[in-house]
């Protein structure tokens, strides 16, 4: 790595998540691939896995494709400067196009995890948020069940279990 490309990697990584936005793509980078296994000059045509509204989805796809050996193509992603945040689906993830069912399926199979997962900054440390009270009711079954409420032990977040499960 270069000593440009390593300061500007540093400079990504210290951002938030939450300050990039994806770059204008040219009509090529969206139809081809090379492949660095083959032929480097060979290229292979992309097809949409998945799209995603939050980078921090999209970096999840991407470490499930790669642990697969799945070739695939992210966006460039920029700072969005002073720009307001964009919205829906922009964040678009193309893989090579033989490897589209078998992505798709790891993709969605990630998304129906039963662990709850911070809506707030995507930490995996969260657990059921309830009064030894509520805990024991619970246990015990006696009295009215309480909706189940949750903590992000990473940003102290606390919600409702449809926004922990993503279930709204």
């Amino acid at each position: 790595m270069q000593s440009d490309d390593a300061g500007r990697a540093a400079e990504i990584l210290a951002r938030s998540t939450e300050d990039l936005e994806p770059a204008e793509e040219t009509a090529s980078e969206k139809a081809t691939a090379t492949d660095p296994a083959s032929d480097p000059n060979q290229t292979q045509p992309l097809v949409v896995a998945a799209a995603f509204d939050s980078v921090r989805a999209l970096l999840d796809a991407q470490v499930v494709l790669a642990s697969a050996n799945i070739r695939f193509v992210a966006p460039v992603l920029a700072p969005r400067g002073d720009r307001p945040p964009g919205t829906g689906k922009r964040f678009i993830l193309r893989v090579v196009k033989d490897d589209l069912p078998r992505a798709q399926s790891l993709i969605w199979e990630q998304d129906d995890m039963e662990d709850p997962r911070c809506p707030k900054c995507g930490s995996w440390r969260v657990f059921p948020d309830a009064t030894w009270l509520e805990t024991l009711s619970e246990i015990t079954g006696l009295g009215h069940k309480p909706p189940k409420k949750y903590e992000c032990l990473a940003c102290k977040f606390h919600g409702t279990e449809a926004e922990f499960f993503n279930r709204s």
